[in-house]
Formats: structure tokens, C-alpha cells, sequence
């Protein structure tokens, strides 16, 4: 035994000593030299490295002590010391490079080669000027090459003809394309795994051919049925069109099977049954129909991972039967296959690791709280059941039975009640979305403290969480994501969330949170998308240290100047309808902006020529603010150009953390702009599409610089609502792709320019309400309706019912006659100078003429109401002071009758007033007996009262009322009975408020004068029957139910009879839940302007009818669910229409 351990012991220490013999043996100095000169070409070939010298090759050096088989990169035999392999991979080029073969010939030896790229910058081709095509035949035991991720384009290809000895061969993701590449691939028979994916290969797969590579075991590019040993085949992410190919299913070795992304159709063959050998079965986002079962599969005993899904939404698959899968899944993902309800099958997999149930309709209860998973501790990872029907409570102890899970999405569902306490137990959880969850989802948001130390991406937008924002995320410390908008959030923004280092996407938009905006949020130096918008926001705006990709700060009450850093560190910034005041800042950095709105706020001051400097803006909006001075002409050095496809598909701005065939969140970036007679949203490549200039709504005066014409690529300008002068510039006509131009309610004079008949685009065309003169030019695509031209008395022939005399209203031709038109506009100019003159001297006249003392004194108590509401400073009515000398027609808010100086107008709308929500006493408003316009939006109303004699009956006083704003307040049902008297109404804007329930047509239906009604952004729904109709609302052209929450058609058209208002020009029903199919009563509407049923879930077919609504400029059915097939044909003759947005979620509908 002693003699044994003698031997052993003998023997370790003789391969020790032969181990540090080799250890001093270098390596061959013709490799080494061979190595340095590599490198040395390297350097020189790719322009230099983005990484520097030390940092790519810093063991590479030339001295005779170094040993090259420890240098990095470097593979050596630990026998003979010859070079084996070379990984030249992500050297990060700075520019394309060329490797020449012919450096490789020292190494003799040499077994792997990996030449694969990080980004595009890596090696475009081969060359070698001594053995040209027949260079790799050098290196005969070559084996593994490795030529991924770069930009070779078929020039490599005859370079690999010589390498005979290759047993593995990457090619996947360069620029190669044309026909399969079997002429340069056919003698390489030692192949035992090629990869051609993502690249651009077409035509056919020759099979005859390729069944010479006998021992090819994995293919990545397409089926080969005759390769019987093939044990890996995988053709994902192509355009394979056809049924699936019941060859494949002889290919019993295989393993993996891998047709997932492609355009497949047909059913899935029950044949898939005798790949016995398969492990991994994916076919899932092709476009497969009919039935399938899953127990076709049942006696695949090694299957692990089963991924199914259909895009056609028309596959449908049974997961319950008399069979039983014996085997153990890991993955199982039946995504859109119309299950119904939850696979009884789970209850019998123990080794789950993901599940994906999304978009199957599944509702019910169906055991939801274990997912029909087995009771014994659950290992899954990933769950998604997403885009269903589930509708039961939130389950409480969904934390405890799932402790290890990573990913969940329960998004778009109708899940009801509160977070469970369990949820704060998945301390594991990296990715959590609850969504969209039908307004079910309901109080605060994890109030407590939780253990949720690893979430990452959070969203629980859209749901109806309340009160404030606890403490409960507080150490979630690694939060890169968090969306919480569209829900009723009370408070205070959390100072601590500016400790989330981490955090790229803050959305917490659309809540009612109060207070200034927290400093630390400006501070995180990786956030990129920033929206606070639609709260109550108030106070200055912090300064931006960082750069912030998108920052979404509108509809909020903030206040103060605009720090110039904004504008400095962003790509967009909507800081629209705010109370900003002061100058735009002066700043230097020009080169980033892409999108500035700054529509609604009180900006003053001349337009800053910096404006001029960006040089990528593309929607730039400065309307409704209190801009003077003139246009800067420099404007003209802006390209307002479109963006190209790669940059519009930029601002699809998606966030995905975690991605397994698509799995994660999706966040698309909109932006509202007016054109077109329209606000519209604009999104994806639609808002990549766009470009647009708005000035409107200001104090802008002098001329229209010509240089605007330069401007060729704007797609909408808006000039309207200033105190422009002189004529529109003939050089307008160069702007090709304009489709909007509004230069309305201005003091513009001359002609139109017949030139702008050239402007084959243009849909909308404004220019009323100016001094304009002589003959509307009329051709082609340029006619427009006479409200393009109205309050210009001067202009004559179609479409206005004056002719042209032919003494003085004849057009003028371009070419000839200027002398004569110029004079005959210093004429009408002259004219209108005296009439304005005589306007003035009126208007002094009665500047002198006070207003009436008891609307006076009831203006004052009003204003003391207000003030008392609350802790308020008399800064909000500072003009309004109690003496004798002071004429409350100049007060600010107040607008009164020029000659009788009563009170025609209070603009009470966005006070900020301080304390509880008001209340407003409708009897501080009877003095005001002639009074047209009372705007109480967003100033924080939530009720009415009035005087014990009137009562409900108390706007009956207000016998002139013709315009009601009560728009974004917190007014309730309460306030309908008040509305019923006011039968002179014929506007009313009821948007943004706290009302429910059943549509309030019994309240309405006296308001027979009524032509506009907006009842948008409230919670109306068909809960209960409808009392009373709208069909005496016979004046009513414009009707807005958008964002509530109806979902059927029936009351709508028979006891609402909303088919009957046959004067309505604008009906917009979008973002509600209304099912079923296209009612056919509303094409008899034949005034309809605007169209919009978009976002709802309407089925069925789109009705040809449609094209007997010949007025429709607008018409949306886009994200419904509608089906079967449907013609453009059937809207030939909708000569108006400018706008057509069709899609369906089903995918089912064929246009």
C-alpha cells in the first residue's frame, strides 16, 4: 500500500515538473511576430479603434519575454503552443475595416477564428493578394469560423469555398442577399452547423443541393427535408409564406423547431406529433387558422418548450380533453389562440418556468387565483395573461403562491378592488404591469412599506388608484421605469423619486396632484421621458441639470420664466397652457430640439431671433400667448423639413426591459398640434411625418416675410389672430407640401395670389375675416367653401354670392397691370385707414362712458365671494378696485357692450384659487342681465347654488346666455338641474368633470337652442335607461361624448335617438367601449362633418353606406374590431374628405 502511494506520489510530481517546463516553453516566434503584425494592420485598416491602443491589445507587445499565449484574444495548445484560436471580436472599428487573409498564414494550427462585430462598424470584406479566392485552403484545420454581425456583402462568399475543413459557419446578420448561396457552400461537407440568419437571401431553397452536407446538423435558414440529421433547424424571423410544410415532420432527429415571425397560414398539422426526438417546438406570430389540440402533442415526452400564437386571431385551440400531457413543460406560451378560459392542463405542470396566456378572451373565475398552476411552490418566473376578460377581485395572496416570479403583466383586463398586501412580497420581481385594467383597479398605491427591492419597471396607468403616493416604493432603488398616469392621484410628487438614480421614464400625467415640482426630479441624470402633464401642478420650473429626451409639462398651473437650461436639454418640451409669463429665454444650444410647444400661457415680448437656430425643430407652437412686434424673417433658415424613416420611427418611443418573443411594455410618445381645423394627436411615424409653424392668437404686427416661402417642406402654418398687415406673399406658392394655411381675423389687404393654386396639397385654406380684394382664384385642388373667405367684403366670385363687376373687382393677371393693382390698394388702403381712424375716435368716446353702476357693484361682490373661498390675494382681480373713477369695462375678465356698456362677458376660467373647491351663488350673477359668456374652466367648481325663490331655475335670469364653459372642474350630477333653465344656451362645454351614469338627456332636452355640447372626459354610460331624448335639440351641430365610458349602441339610437339630429356636422364618440357593429341609422346624417368612433370595440363589417355621407372631411373608425372585407371604392365619392383613419385589432378586416 506504501509502495502505491510512493508511485502516485512520484507521478504528481514528475507532471509538475513537466507542467512548469512547458510553462517556460514561449510560444513559436513565427506566430508571435505574425501576431504583432495583425495587430499592427488592425490599427491601421479600421481608422484606429473607439477603444484606445491599451485597451484593445495591451498584453500584445513586442519583447522577447512576453509570451504570446497569454496575451488576450489568443488561444494556444498547451502541448505544442501553436496558435489555436483567434477571437478578434468587438474590436469596435471607428470605421469599416478590410482583413487581409494572408496575416493568417503563420498559424498553421489554427482551429477557431471569430471575427463578429458589436455595431455595424466591423470588417466589410476579405481580400489576399497572394492565394486570392483559394486563401482559406492555408489553414486546413480550421473549424469554427465566426463572421457574424458585420457588414460583409456576397463578395466574402468565394472566399469560403476553400475552407473544406469548416465544421461550423456564422454568417447571421451582414448584407448579403440574392439567391441561397449554394454554389460557394457545396464542397464544405465537414459542416455540422450553418447560420445565414438575418440577412436578405431569397428565392428558393435548393434541397437537391444542400443534401450533399451530409452531416449538417443545425441549419439557420431554412427547412431541408432531406437532411435526416438534422437535429436543429431554425427559420424564424423570414417572410415564409404557405402552409406548413409536412416534410419536416420526417425529420424525427430533430430536436429544436424553430418557424416563430413568419407569414404562415393554414392549420397546425396534428403531424407535428411524430417529431418524437423535438425539446423545443415554437411557431408562434405567424398568421395560422382553423382547430388545433394540444393533444396532438401529448406524445412528444421530451417536449419543454411550446410557444403558439396566431396574429389572425382566427386560431383556435383546444387545451381540454380526454388525453394528459405526461411530460414537464417549461415554457408554454398560447398567445392569441381563443382559449376561452385557463388550460386545465397547467394544474399538472410542476415545472413551469414561463406561461403566456395573453389575449384569449379568458374570463370567468377560472381558479385565477393559482392560474389552474400546481399547490406544490410554484418555480415560474414569467406570467403573462394579459389582454383578457378576467374580472374577479385582485387575488390577495398572489404574492405568497408566486414568490419567485420575475416578469407579470395583468395588464388589460377588468381586474377590480385594492393591491394586495401579498403583492409587496415579490422581492424578486423585476417587471410588473397591471395597466389598463378597465378604471377597475381602485385605491392607494402600496401605501405600505414592501420589499420590492428589484422592480424595475412598474405601470399602473390607467386604472382609478387614489389618494396620496405613499411610502411604499421608496427602496424599490432600481425603478427604471414607473407609469402611474390616468388615474385620480391626490397630493403631493414624492420627493424621494428623484433618489431613483436609475429611473429613465417617469409618466404620471393626467391625476390631480398638487404642489411644485420636486427639484431631485430634475436631477437624475438618466431620465429621458418626463410627463407630469394634466395635473394641478403650480410654481416656477426647476432647472434641468441633465439632458431630458422628452419633457411633458402642459396643463398644469405653472407659473413664472422659462429657464433657458429647457431649452438647452430636450428633444421635446409641451409646456402648452400653463401661466408662464416673461420672455423666451436667450440660449446657445440649438442642436437638440425637436418639438417646442409653448401654446396658452402669457409669454410676451418680440420673438427671439435664437428661434431661428434650430435646426431640427419641426413642430414649433407659440399661439395664444402675447407675442409682439414682427415675424422674424430669419424663420426662413428653419427646414421644418421631414424627418427621414429611421428618425420618424424614433419617436415610436417604445421601453422594453425584458423581452422574450416581445414581452414587455409599450409607451408611445403624442403630441397634440392644431391643423387642419383640427387639435389633433400625432404619434409613431405619423408625428415623424409632420411639420408645422403656429403663431396664431397673438399681438404679432407688420408684414408676412416673403423668405416664409422658403419654408418648402411645412406641412401646417398658422398665422391667424394677429395684427398682420400688407398682402400674403405670391412666394407661399413654394411651400409644396403645405396642407394647412390659416391667415384668418388679421388686417390683410390686395389680392389672393392666383400663384397658390399651385399648393396640389393643401386641404385647408383660412384667410376670413381680413381686408382681402378682388377675384378668389379657383383651380384644381384649390377650391374651398365660402367660410374660407368670409368677413372680406371685398372679395368676390366663387364660392361667395358677389360678382365681379368689371370696373374694380376684376382679377389683376400676375404678369401685367401692377401699376394700376397697386393703386387701387393704396385706395381701399386710404379707405380702411379713415374707417379705422373713425372706429378709434368712437371707441374714445365711449372709453369715457362708464359702465353700469349696479353691474359695478355686482362685480365686487362677486369678486369678494371668490376671494373668500379661500386664502387668496387680491392679486387675482388687482383691476378690480372699489372707486368711483375706475370703469369696470376695462377690467380684466370683464368684456362689455361697446354702446351700452352692460356686461356681455366674465372669464372666471383658470382662477387657482386657494382652498376648497368653489361653489359658485348663481344669484351673484343676476345683475348681469344682458351677459352672452360665462368661462368657468378649470378654476376647481364643484357645485351651484342659488337663491331659495329660483332655485334649479336660476339661469332663467340670464336671459341672453348663449356660451357656458365649465370645462375641467369637479363638478358632479348635481349641477344638471341648474342647466335645464338655461334654454338660450346654444354652447355648452361640460369636458373634464366628475359626472356619471346614464347620458343626462332629460336635463338637456329643453336646450332646444343648443348647437354645440361637450360632455367629453366625464364617466356617462348606458348603466341605466336613458329618461327623455336629444331628438328636440334640432339646432345641434357639433356633439362631443369622447373618453366616457358607453358601451352599447342601443340607447344611443333609440331612446337617446341621436340618428334624429340631422343638423349635427361633428359627432365624436371615440375612447368609449361601444360594441357591436356600425349603426346604419348614422349615415343618414348627411351634414356630418367629423366622424370619429375610434378606440372603441365595434365588430362586424365597415358599411359600404358610409359613402352616402358625401359632406365627411373627417372620418376615424380607427382601433376598433372590425372584420371581413371593405372597399376605398365605397368612399369615392366623398369629394370633402381630408381625413381617413381605418384599423382593426382583430386583424381580421382585409381593405
Amino acid at each position: 500500500m506504501e509502495r502505491k502511494l510512493f508511485l502516485v506520489q512520484s507521478l504528481i510530481w514528475v507532471m509538475i515538473l513537466l507542467g512548469q517546463i512547458h510553462e517556460h516553453q514561449s510560444c513559436i516566434e513565427k506566430e508571435r511576430k505574425g501576431l504583432l503584425e495583425l495587430k499592427t494592420s488592425l490599427l491601421l485598416s479600421g481608422s484606429s479603434f473607439i477603444a484606445s491602443f491599451d485597451e484593445t491589445f495591451n498584453t500584445w507587445t513586442n519583447d522577447t519575454v512576453s509570451d504570446c499565449c497569454r496575451w488576450e484574444r489568443v488561444k494556444c495548445s498547451p502541448t505544442t503552443k501553436r496558435v489555436t484560436g483567434l477571437a478578434l471580436s468587438k474590436l469596435n472599428f471607428l470605421n469599416q475595416s478590410l482583413l487581409n487573409l494572408s496575416l493568417l498564414y503563420p498559424f498553421e494550427e489554427l482551429q477557431s477564428l471569430n471575427l463578429s462585430a458589436r455595431w455595424s462598424n466591423g470588417f466589410s470584406a476579405l481580400f489576399d493578394d497572394l492565394e486570392g479566392y483559394k486563401s482559406l485552403r492555408r489553414l486546413r484545420k480550421l473549424e469554427v469560423l465566426v463572421l457574424s454581425i458585420n457588414t460583409f456583402n456576397n463578395s466574402i462568399l468565394p472566399y469560403l469555398t476553400s475552407a473544406t475543413s469548416l465544421t461550423t459557419l456564422f454568417l447571421r446578420d451582414n448584407k448579403m442577399d440574392g439567391s441561397f448561396p449554394m454554389k460557394e457552400l457545396k464542397d464544405l461537407t465537414n459542416l455540422e452547423l450553418l447560420d445565414l440568419s438575418e440577412n436578405r437571401f431569397n428565392g428558393s431553397i435548393p434541397v437537391q443541393e444542400l443534401a450533399r452536407l451530409k452531416r449538417l446538423k443545425v441549419l439557420d435558414l431554412s427547412g431541408i427535408c432531406e437532411l435526416k440529421n438534422l437535429e436543429e433547424l431554425d427559420l424564424s424571423r423570414n417572410k415564409l409564406m404557405g402552409e406548413f410544410p409536412m416534410c419536416l415532420t420526417s425529420l424525427t432527429r430533430l430536436r429544436v423547431l424553430d418557424l416563430s415571425s413568419n407569414e404562415m397560414a393554414g392549420e397546425v398539422p396534428s403531424a407535428i406529433s411524430s417529431l418524437e426526438s423535438l425539446e423545443y417546438l415554437s411557431l408562434f406570430h405567424n398568421e395560422f387558422r382553423g382547430f388545433f389540440s394540444l393533444g396532438s402533442l401529448a406524445n412528444l415526452s421530451k417536449l419543454k418548450v411550446l410557444k403558439l400564437s396566431s396574429i389572425s386571431n382566427s386560431l383556435q385551440v383546444e387545451s381540454e380533453g380526454s388525453w394528459k400531457l405526461e411530460f414537464q413543460l417549461h415554457v408554454i406560451a398560447l398567445r392569441s389562440c381563443n382559449l376561452g378560459k385557463l388550460p386545465h392542463l397547467l394544474l399538472h405542470q410542476k415545472e413551469l418556468r414561463l406561461v403566456d396566456l395573453s389575449n384569449n378572451r379568458l374570463h370567468g373565475n377560472n381558479s385565477f387565483t393559482n392560474f389552474q398552476l400546481p399547490k406544490s411552490a410554484h418555480k415560474l418566473l414569467l406570467l403573462d395573461v394579459s389582454a383578457n376578460e378576467l374580472s374577479q377581485p385582485f387575488p390577495e395572496n398572489i404574492g405568497w403562491i408566486l414568490p419567485n416570479v420575475l416578469h407579470m403583466n395583468l395588464s388589460k383586463n377588468s381586474l377590480q378592488g385594492k393591491l394586495p398586501y401579498s403583492l409587496g412580497n415579490m422581492e424578486k420581481i423585476y417587471y410588473l404591469d397591471l395597466s389598463h385594467n378597465d378604471n377597475k383597479l381602485s385605491g392607494p398605491i402600496f401605501p405600505e412599506p414592501t420589499n420590492l427591492t428589484s422592480l424595475t419597471v412598474l405601470t399602473l396607468d390607467n386604472n382609478q388608484f387614489d389618494g396620496k403616493i405613499g411610502d411604499g416604493l421608496l427602496n424599490s432603488s432600481y425603478m427604471s421605469v414607473l407609469d402611474l398616469s390616468n388615474n385620480y392621484l391626490t397630493g403631493v410628487i414624492p420627493s424621494w423619486i428623484g433618489n431613483f438614480s436609475l429611473l429613465n421614464t417617469f409618466l404620471i400625467s393626467n391625476n390631480l396632484l398638487e404642489g411644485r415640482i420636486p427639484v431631485s426630479l430634475f436631477n437624475i441624470t438618466n431620465m429621458y421621458l418626463l410627463d407630469l402633464s394634466a395635473n394641478r401642478l403650480e410654481g416656477d420650473i426647476p432647472r434641468l441639470n441633465s439632458y431630458s429626451g422628452y419633457l411633458f409639462l402642459q396643463d398644469n398651473n405653472l407659473s413664472g420664466y422659462i429657464p433657458d437650461s429647457l431649452l438647452e436639454n430636450v428633444s421635446i418640451l409641451d409646456l402648452r397652457n400653463n401661466r408662464l409669463s416673461g420672455n423666451i429665454p436667450k440660449f446657445v444650444n440649438t442642436q437638440n430640439i425637436n418639438i417646442l410647444l409653448l401654446r396658452g400661457n402669457k409669454l410676451t415680448g418680440h420673438i427671439p431671433v435664437q428661434l431661428c437656430g434650430l435646426s431640427t425643430i419641426r413642430l414649433l407652437d407659440l399661439s395664444n400667448n402675447r407675442f409682439n412686434g414682427s415675424i422674424p424673417s430669419c424663420f426662413s433658415n428653419i427646414s421644418f423639413g421631414l424627418w427621414k424613416e429611421d428618425e420618424a420611427n424614433y419617436y415610436d418611443y417604445t421601453f422594453s426591459l425584458w423581452s422574450i418573443d416581445t414581452f414587455g411594455a409599450d409607451s408611445e410618445i403624442k403630441i397634440q398640434f392644431a391643423a387642419k381645423r383640427r387639435y389633433d394627436f400625432y404619434m409613431g411615424q405619423t408625428l415623424g411625418f409632420m411639420s408645422g409653424l403656429d403663431l396664431a392668437e397673438n399681438e404679432l404686427s407688420g408684414e408676412i416675410p416673403a423668405e416664409l416661402g422658403d419654408l418648402v417642406d411645412i406641412r401646417a402654418l398658422n398665422l391667424s389672430h394677429n395684427h398682420l398687415s400688407g398682402v400674403i406673399p405670391e412666394s407661399f406658392s413654394k411651400m409644396k407640401d403645405l396642407e394647412s394655411l390659416d391667415l384668418s381675423f388679421n388686417i390683410l389687404h390686395g389680392q389672393i395670389p392666383s400663384q397658390l393654386t399651385k399648393l396640389s396639397s393643401l386641404a385647408v385654406f383660412n384667410v376670413s375675416y381680413n381686408n382681402l380684394s378682388g377675384i378668389i382664384p379657383v383651380k384644381g385642388q384649390f377650391s374651398f367653401d365660402e367660410t374660407s373667405y368670409i368677413g372680406n367684403p371685398f372679395l368676390c366670385g366663387e364660392p361667395t354670392n358677389r360678382s365681379c363687376t368689371n370696373n374694380t373687382l376684376e382679377e389683376t393677371p400676375v404678369d401685367v397691370g401692377e401699376d394700376k393693382e397697386d393703386m387701387i390698394d393704396n385706395v381701399r388702403v386710404f379707405l380702411v385707414q379713415i374707417l379705422m381712424w373713425v372706429m378709434i375716435v368712437m371707441g374714445q368716446i365711449h372709453r369715457y362712458k362708464s359702465c353700469v353702476e349696479k353691474e359695478r357693484k355686482g362685480l365686487l361682490e362677486l369678486k369678494t365671494s371668490l376671494l373668500l373661498s379661500g386664502d387668496n390675494e387680491d392679486y387675482i382681480f388687482e383691476t378690480w378696485s372699489n372707486d368711483t373713477v375706475s370703469d369696470c369695462c376695462s377690467w380684466e375678465r370683464v368684456k362689455c357692450n361697446r354702446t351700452t356698456r352692460r356686461v356681455i362677458g366674465l372669464a372666471f376660467h383658470e382662477l387657482s384659487l386657494i382652498g376648497l373647491p368653489l361653489v359658485i351663488n348663481l344669484s351673484l350673477l343676476y345683475p348681469f342681465e344682458e351677459l352672452q359668456t360665462l368661462n368657468l374652466s378649470k378654476s376647481w367648481v364643484e357645485g351651484f347654488n342659488a337663491s331659495f325663490l329660483e332655485g334649479y331655475e336660476s339661469l332663467r335670469r340670464l336671459k341672453n346666455l348663449e356660451i357656458l364653459v365649465l370645462s375641467y372642474n369637479q363638478f358632479d350630477n348635481t349641477v344638471l338641474p341648474f342647466l335645464s333653465s338655461a334654454k338660450s344656451l346654444t354652447t355648452l362645454f361640460l369636458r373634464g368633470n366628475n359626472m356619471d351614469g346614464p347620458f343626462p338627456a332629460e336635463e338637456l332636452k329643453y336646450l332646444t337652442n343648443l348647437e354645440l355640447l361637450d360632455l367629453s372626459r366625464n364617466r356617462f354610460d348606458n348603466s341605466t335607461p336613458v329618461q327623455g331624448s336629444l331628438a328636440g335639440l334640432r339646432k345641434l351641430k357639433a356633439l362631443d361624448l369622447s373618453r366616457n365610458e358607453f358601451t352599447g349602441w342601443g340607447q344611443l339610437q333609440g331612446k337617446f335617438r341621436i340618428c334624429e339630429l340631422k343638423n349635427l356636422q361633428e359627432l365624436d364618440l371615440s375612447h368609449n367601449k361601444l360594441i357591436g357593429e356600425f349603426p346604419l341609422c348614422l349615415t343618414r346624417l348627411t351634414a356630418l362633418r367629423v366622424l370619429d368612433l375610434s378606440s372603441n370595440q365595434m365588430s362586424g363589417k365597415v358599411p359600404t353606406a358610409i359613402g352616402s355621407i358625401e359632406s365627411l372631411e373627417y372620418l376615424s373608425l380607427f382601433d376598433n374590431d372590425f372584420r371581413g372585407l371593405f372597399s376605398l371604392g365605397s368612399l369615392a365619392n366623398l369629394s370633402k374628405l381630408k381625413i381617413l383613419k381605418l384599423s382593426s385589432v382583430s386583424s381580421s378586416l382585409q381593405v
